[in-house]
């Protein structure tokens, strides 16, 4: 996402990293790559979705749309965790 009506820079143009204007990095994530992330790291997705939030700023009236990736994952427990927490 980019940030409307504010200089936020791209490090690359071909990557999802900007550069706000009080020089912290942020990383945009698409549904997709961070499922892919996560996967491939064995767990597994129970959600991944975008939410979309509207922000308004009561004393100048404007609104800002924002979406954000929200996700819920879960390492599967392994066999030799189950055997140790097993109650005897």
């Amino acid at each position: 996402r980019m940030e409307a009506g504010r200089e936020a820079k791209r490090l690359d143009a071909s990557a999802p990293w900007l550069v706000r204007q009080d020089g912290t990095r942020a990383y945009f994530f698409s549904v997709e790559a961070l499922r892919e992330l996560f996967e491939r790291e064995g767990f597994e997705t129970l959600e991944c979705a975008y939410a979309h939030r509207t922000t308004a700023n009561r004393a100048t009236g404007a609104t800002l749309s924002r979406t954000f990736v929200t996700a819920r994952f879960r390492r599967p427990a392994s066999d030799a965790l189950d055997a140790e927490f097993s109650a005897p």
